[in-house]
């Protein structure tokens, strides 16, 4: 197992533990959570805080 394994293994039992979802619905959260992380890594080098909001340009 990977460190990023690890570490949504651990997010997994934290949704589950804390009754932020169904224990049904984690595994798609964990899921979701590792396909963004991978998107993101993709992008090395981007800051994720320069993309401009909608809502900044809307006057």
């Amino acid at each position: 197992m990977n460190k990023l394994d690890k570490i949504l293994n651990e997010y997994h039992k934290y949704l589950i533990r804390r009754k932020l979802v169904k224990t049904e619905h984690a595994p798609y959260l964990v899921r979701w959570v590792r396909e963004f992380l991978q998107f993101a890594r993709d992008k090395t080098g981007h800051k994720f805080e320069t993309v401009d909001s909608p809502r900044k340009n809307a006057s």
